[in-house]
């Protein structure tokens, strides 16, 4: 089961696109025992959408990395990334990852986006 958390992301158009206007870093840890995760991460989605319609989907190199060593998830979204929001308003993301060997992809984080639009 997912774990569930919602987050704000801010476009602010007056800004350069390559501003960070979200960043967050997510630990990933076995539920059972609250140690780090022993997996390595193949693959790692993150996306938000609108009634179902993608409007960001960032992956590892583009936006995500995966650090073997910590175990951890770090997800950067710029600017330029969030012009799609044209007014306050709220949508869908998910954190979805395949691991290595495993050809199952887990959505282990999802939530709702406030997005607002900052004049």
């Amino acid at each position: 089961m997912a774990d569930m958390k919602d987050i704000e992301v801010r476009y602010i158009p007056a800004l350069s696109g390559d501003a960070i206007v979200f960043v967050d870093k997510i630990g990933i840890v076995d539920a059972g025992t609250g140690l780090p995760v022993e997996f390595t991460a193949e693959q790692v989605v993150f996306s938000i959408s609108e009634n179902e319609r993608s409007k960001l989907l960032l992956r590892l190199g583009d936006g995500i990395v995966w650090n073997d060593t910590e175990k951890s998830i770090s997800i950067t979204i710029r600017n330029d990334q969030m012009r799609f929001v044209r007014a306050d308003g709220e949508y869908d993301y998910a954190l979805s990852v395949q691991w290595v060997g495993n050809d199952l992809a887990r959505t282990i984080r999802e939530g709702t986006v406030t997005a607002v639009r900052v004049a």
